[in-house]
């Protein structure tokens, strides 16, 4: 009830796999499930960033890994995420935490973070003293949440990339997307699916 209090002391609305429609095996990927979260009160919504493909021009992609679901481009998600956030009366604007489950590449980790800074904007909250403000603090701000490599990890040497100071979340786990059309239907069977999906 009192939204001074540090952000850890408030119950939050979450969504778990917030861009599928219907089933976690065989369902559809779309940036409008999104929206229709937020505008439930939903404040804590999954992102699951995956390689959207190995060429220079593909943006990383959000779907179910593992599994049969058609996928989304990242940016056609995090674009719906603002425009709805950006369309709640001032007082509906408490804070928003994206969480990232992050199985991209280096490189498409850092694309992903310069979308961030691109389509969030003023919105996007920034690390600064690693103090967790309070929902009055951070009313209209966009908070994301996943596990950071340091500036300095090899990973990053690697690469060639910079490391962004907030946007990265954890390495690679999990093999990449293939450069096929990224938003196409898996034709993986429903069985195999399920199977490497191990029952989720």
């Amino acid at each position: 009830e009192n939204i001074k209090q540090p952000l850890a002391h408030s119950l939050i609305f979450s969504s778990h796999n917030t861009y599928l429609i219907g089933e976690q095996v065989m369902g559809v990927s779309m940036a409008t499930a999104y929206s229709r979260a937020i505008e439930m009160g939903c404040r804590c919504l999954e992102i699951d960033c995956w390689d959207g493909g190995w060429a220079d021009h593909y943006e990383p992609i959000v779907t179910h890994g593992h599994a049969a679901c058609s996928t989304i481009r990242a940016r056609e998600a995090i674009s719906a995420i603002a425009a709805c956030y950006e369309a709640l009366p001032p007082a509906l604007r408490t804070p928003l935490i994206l969480s990232l489950e992050m199985h991209c590449t280096i490189p498409q980790q850092a694309k992903l973070a310069a979308m961030f800074r691109e389509i969030l904007g003023e919105a996007l909250m920034l690390p600064t003293d690693g103090q967790l403000r309070s929902p009055a603090h951070l009313m209209g701000r966009i908070l994301l949440k996943g596990r950071v490599l340091a500036a300095n990890h090899a990973a990053f040497k690697s690469s060639g990339y910079a490391a962004p100071p907030a946007d990265m979340a954890t390495p690679p786990r999990g093999p990449s997307r293939s450069e096929s059309d990224p938003t196409t239907h898996s034709s993986r069977s429903v069985a195999d699916a399920r199977a490497q999906c191990g029952g989720c």
